[in-house]
Formats: structure tokens, C-alpha cells, sequence
């Protein structure tokens, strides 16, 4: 009777033991695959990701030329408008015609004197504008560079949002500073 025992713990044994150098095996073959598939998938991941940020580059760059673009339009509308003879005579109602007229609602004008009070803006009716700017630093960067500005994002008095001034400054031979 204790061979029978015996005899069936050494087939066991046998059977665990071909069993275990299967697994061994299949892990030997499995291995080098799987880190092929693994090296080629970091290859893959490295290779998309280098992909997306040339595409978002590509399109960063393109969004640069476009609001180039669109401030240069700006400007050139903004100095033309600044040459107006009803700018020069102070005539402040046919003055806000001809800007509103020349701006279509595609932009507003806000005229302000060299200290930041608004003598109009096209956003609002005539004699409705806001006593002063939302912009100081804007009015302020003119008067030192006497040149176009962008300005930062700030809050508007008139409409309460975010938004950002394309400014000049307008040379008057008796005042100077309004843009």
C-alpha cells in the first residue's frame, strides 16, 4: 500500500514539472515578442506625438499670419480713418457716421484723448459712450511710443467681456495723443 502512494506523488510530481517548463517555454517565445510589440508600440506612440505637435505648429503659425493679417486691415483702416478732415474739425457726430459706415459692425472705433476720456465709440450710440477707457495702460503705452498698440485683454465698460484694442495715435497739430 505505500507504494501505491509513492508511485502517485512521482506522476504528480512529473505532471506539475511538464507543466511548469510549458509555461517556462511559452514565456521563453512569448517574451521577445512581446517586447517587440511593446517597442514598436512606444515607436508608434513617439512617432504620433512628434506628428501632432508639427500639425499644431503648423496651425499655431498659420493663426500668427492670420491675426498679422487682420491687425495690419486694422491699422490701415484705423490711419485712413485718422486722415479724415472731420477728425481734424472736431466734428464729433459726422465723424462717428463716417467710422461706423466705415467699419460695417465688423470692428468699433473708441476714440479717446491723450488722458483716456472717450469722445466716442462706435459700439454704442452717439453721446453714450463711457466717460473714460477700460484701456489706461493702452492710452498710456501710446504716449510713450507714439505708435500702433495692441493692447491685452480687458474687461469692456460697454459690453462687460474680455476684449482687446488695435490702437494708434492721432497727431493733432493743437492736441496730440488721441487714438
Amino acid at each position: 500500500m505505500t507504494a501505491t502512494p509513492d508511485r502517485a506523488d512521482g506522476i504528480a510530481s512529473k505532471g506539475h514539472s511538464a507543466a511548469a517548463h510549458l509555461i517556462v517555454f511559452a514565456l521563453v517565445v512569448a517574451m521577445p515578442l512581446l517586447l517587440l510589440v511593446g517597442a514598436l508600440l512606444y515607436r508608434s506612440v513617439t512617432l504620433e506625438i512628434e506628428q501632432t505637435k508639427q500639425r499644431v505648429a503648423q496651425v499655431l503659425e498659420a493663426l500668427i499670419a492670420d491675426l498679422d493679417r487682420d491687425m495690419e486691415r486694422r491699422i490701415a483702416v484705423l490711419e485712413t480713418l485718422s486722415t479724415s478732415p472731420l477728425l481734424a474739425a472736431e466734428d464729433w457726430p459726422a465723424f462717428y457716421a463716417q467710422a461706423k459706415e466705415s467699419l460695417r459692425g465688423r470692428a468699433y472705433l473708441v476714440l479717446v484723448d491723450a488722458e483716456g476720456r472717450q469722445i466716442l465709440n462706435t459700439y454704442v450710440p452717439y453721446g453714450e459712450a463711457p466717460k473714460v477707457t477700460g484701456d489706461p495702460a493702452t492710452v498710456k503705452k501710446i504716449r510713450q511710443t507714439m505708435r500702433p498698440v495692441a493692447s491685452d485683454l480687458f474687461t469692456s465698460l460697454v459690453v462687460q467681456q474680455p476684449v482687446y484694442n488695435i490702437s494708434i495715435p492721432v497727431i493733432r497739430t493743437t492736441n496730440s495723443g488721441s487714438s
